[in-house]
């Protein structure tokens, strides 16, 4: 009791030093729980989505290739010995039309008398489906559209838009999810009808007797049904989704290793600051009785009571940040994703990493303390031993160094998992930090000499002062050094990575006007189908030179991965439609024409695919290998994407219908042309994009990022600035005997606050510009790196401007930071200072 009495009095005499500990604690925690549960959240959605379609049937029958197949299999497959119940099923992404504006969803078609045996779902309100035109809405749904029991929306199809009464509204089993899940029931035959597939069905959810062998009967429904169908295990999710996910999760997980990395680090310096303050009165507790545990314990207790105040308030602020970071990848993903949900296990892991960060950080300074003799520590001036460093320091240093260099060539060459990269980076980073006091001496010897021009007798009590307090002034330069490094690493891997993606949709991306039903989604590559009359329609306009199409169809390979397949209408041979990586664009458009494809960098990357190999993909007929005329450069469906023909579509896949139609003009005949695409797309309730909408739409996302790494790069510098506020206050403080002295000597004031800039100088050189050039490296590293992610190189450039302006951004920030020390040591009266102890 005693004791805490000692910590309350010393954080109420210091509190700013205090607020940092905990504030640092509280980045590092709102950091973890952040990425945690944004990144848990988009997963469980989608996979959510996949749940609520399929429901929770042990078998699943569908066409190859995604293609449609005959409703009289239902009988067949109830026939098989061990099924309980076959269950028809039609499903459509498709536009709603409410009350309160649009919506995308997801059309069921059911036979109500049988879907209850593998979909979940409570009547809420209303009544049951019939063969009428009614339709259940999910209650969520019905809430955000202001929709109730009776109101009549309209749903777009094949046929056009089509009017449905709401008569019931149902509660799925799992809540929300993607907008995709979002859910419009009807009945089966109703939604044949709508979505012009007579007598036809998507897919057969098959539940099994409790006592049947799966394996038994999904060999017996194999000789039952046809080649032109499979049987397999329902999807929860899908490859194309990881894949889609997996790059932004790595930039999170690498960004959250770097911002736990700096709050070490800053817990660490200011923990240094406290027990060099306390100095007199550790002795004192010494001399009393207090044993070398006791010392440490103290420190120890108050780490954890700004462990465990940072992680309640780091839990509440990473709420905040999950909530704004879900929104950034719903964004980027082009998703409306649920409310964030905090886990018990991201509870756990966070609690773990504050509690972890605040002992971490109070380890090194509670063995200094502990170390101390109260003979030592009563002695007005520091011992000289704390300008030593231990042998083991360096050395552990060049071992990390080694560790992190296998580690990184493993992800660049592909042999260990592009995760360990970020444990790598970070790695690098505490081996260099190891090192520096090893190398500040000779370092600062050179900065001295640089000074020594201009200001002679400042620069000498500089240096010294630093090289006083190795340990403190070591910690400071980590500080600067991890901030400048981490800062221009996330900002040049970011800005290369932007630049590729807009390089990307300026080569793939080609077209005056856009008309779709929806925005397809970027993970599945799911969109609506368009009602048929539309491509006539705008064919019927005379100033439209080219009219291109589109199709997003999800297919298994012969490895059983999903990929997108991307049917499009190649008709010009001087277009580029492609941002390829292998192959000619005049040749590869006539080889596509012909029957072959092109392929993602990212399939290519994961199946070892290169030009002129075979990929083989589910169709109609069976498996079909397709040869490969190029790979390109995709972000759509995470890059594991197939180009083909609209023609090799429709033979091998039976694709009818278009998602998106691309519309090129003259330029003199935009506006009119403009003028009667919004016609026909306000009569069939779709979307018209220009081309710079399109490109003002993925620059605001694009912007959304920039905006978030500029405010890493701040918070950055803003922790690096307090750092040096600790080491040159402490500096100031035990030089006050010192200082006093050279003012009765005739020292001015403007020379004491030289000598602080001058710590402050050498520190900031010492730790920035080395730092910045570590960033470049990084940045270089982490771009090679991403080869096994992206399946292809992003082109490096080295950006003066952020380079250059980091390092000045910096300095004035150390300065800045320097001057409150510096009018502090300037306005010491000589008798005052010369009695301090």
């Amino acid at each position: 009791m005693i004791l805490w009495s000692f910590s309350r009095r010393e954080v109420g005499r210091r509190p700013g030093r205090a607020l940092l500990t905990l504030l640092s604690v509280v980045i590092g925690v709102a950091s973890v729980i952040s990425v945690l549960s944004a990144t848990r959240t988009t997963r469980a959605a989608y996979r959510q989505m996949f749940q609520k379609v399929n429901g929770s049937a042990d078998l699943e029958i569908t066409g190859f290739g995604g293609k449609r197949f005959d409703e009289e299999l239902v009988a067949v497959a109830e026939k098989t010995p061990g099924v309980a119940v076959a269950v028809p099923l039609i499903h459509r992404n498709t536009i709603l039309y409410g009350p309160e504006g649009r919506a995308t969803l997801t059309a069921l078609g059911i036979d109500p008398e049988k879907d209850s045996a593998v979909r979940d779902y409570e009547l809420v309100e209303g009544e049951p489906l019939g063969k009428n035109i009614g339709v259940w809405m999910d209650v969520g749904l019905a809430r955000r559209m202001k929709v109730v029991v009776g109101d009549e929306i309209k749903l777009l199809t094949r046929s056009g838009l089509k009017p449905a009464p709401v008569i019931g509204l149902v509660q799925p089993a799992g809540g929300s999810s993607v907008v995709q899940g979002g859910l419009v029931m009807m009945h089966l035959r109703v939604a044949q009808a709508r979505f012009r597939i007579e007598r036809q069905i998507d897919t057969i959810s098959i539940v099994l007797n409790e006592d049947a062998d799966e394996n038994a009967v999904r060999n017996e429904l194999q000789a039952a049904l046809p080649d032109t169908v499979t049987i397999g295990r329902p999807s929860t999710r899908t490859d194309v989704t990881d894949e889609a996910m997996l790059a932004n999760e790595q930039g999170l997980r690498l960004a959250t290793a770097f911002i736990l990395m700096l709050a070490v680090f800053v817990i660490g310096n200011t923990f240094a600051m406290n027990v060099g303050e306390r100095r007199r009165q550790f002795a004192v507790m010494r001399a009393i009785g207090a044993t070398r545990r006791q010392i440490a314990g103290v420190l120890y207790r108050e780490a954890l009571a700004m462990g465990v105040l940072g992680t309640i308030l780091g839990i509440m602020l990473g709420v905040f940040g999950a909530r704004i970071l879900t929104t950034a990848v719903a964004d980027v993903m082009l998703v409306e994703l649920p409310d964030v949900e905090i886990t018990t296990t991201s509870l756990v892991i966070a609690t773990m990493f504050g509690l972890g960060l605040a002992m971490l950080g109070a380890y090194l300074p509670a063995r200094q303390a502990a170390a101390m003799t109260p003979v030592e520590a009563l002695v007005s001036v520091p011992p000289q031993h704390s300008s030593q460093v231990s042998w083991w320091v360096p050395v552990l240093g060049l071992l990390t160094l080694a560790v992190s260099a296998v580690l990184l060539t493993g992800c660049i060459q592909g042999r260990l998992p592009v995760g360990l990269a970020a444990i790598g980076s970070v790695g690098g980073l505490l081996g260099l930090v190891m090192l520096i006091p090893v190398v500040v001496g000779p370092v600062s010897a050179l900065v001295e000499r640089s000074l020594l021009a201009s200001i002679p007798v400042e620069s000498r009590l500089a240096r010294r002062q630093l090289l006083r307090h190795r340990g403190r002034t070591t910690l400071t330069i980590g500080v600067l050094f991890i901030a400048m490094s981490t800062g221009i690493a996330l900002a040049t891997t970011i800005s290369n990575n932007l630049n590729d993606v807009r390089t990307w949709y300026e080569r793939a991306i080609v077209g005056d006007f856009f008309v779709r039903a929806m925005m397809p989604d970027m993970a599945t590559g799911e969109a609506a189908d368009m009602p048929e009359s539309v491509r006539a329609q705008i064919e019927s306009i005379e100033e439209v030179t080219s009219l291109d199409s589109l199709k997003f169809v999800s297919v298994r390979t012969d490895t059983q991965d999903t990929v997108l397949v991307v049917v499009r209408e190649f008709t010009n041979s001087d277009q580029v439609y492609f941002d390829l990586q292998t192959g000619d664009p005049a040749s590869v458009i006539e080889a596509v024409n012909e029957g072959q494809v092109v392929i993602g960098t990212v399939l290519s990357q994961r199946r070892s695919l290169k030009m002129g190999d075979t990929i083989t993909i589910e169709t109609a007929d069976g498996p079909k290998p397709l040869m490969i005329a190029g790979i390109a450069n995709d972000y759509i469906g995470g890059g594991l994407t197939v180009y083909m023909s609209r023609q090799s579509g429709k033979a091998l896949l039976g694709v009818t219908g278009e998602d998106i139609f691309v519309v090129k003009c003259e330029p003199e005949s935009l506006k009119s042309v403009e003028k009667q695409l919004e016609s026909i797309c306000n009569e069939h309730g779709l979307l018209l994009q220009s081309y710079a909408g399109l490109v003002s739409t993925v620059n605001a996302m694009l912007g959304g990022i920039t905006g978030s790494l500029r405010a890493l790069l701040v918070l950055s510098f803003v922790v690096a600035s307090f750092g040096v506020v600790n080491t040159l206050t402490m500096n100031v403080l035990e030089q006050t005997r010192e200082l006093g002295m050279l003012r009765i000597v005739a020292m001015t004031r403007w020379q004491v606050r030289r000598v602080i800039f001058a710590q402050a100088a050498m520190m900031g050189l010492i730790g920035l510009i080395p730092g910045a050039a570590m960033g470049v490296w990084i940045a270089y590293v982490i771009n090679l790196a991403a080869m096994p992610v992206l399946g292809h190189p992003v082109v490096f450039h080295f950006y003066p401007w952020l380079f250059f302006g980091c390092i000045a951004a910096a300095t004035t920030t150390v300065f800045l930071s320097a001057w409150i020390p510096a009018e502090r040591a300037a306005q010491l009266a000589p008798t005052e200072a010369l009695r301090y102890e």
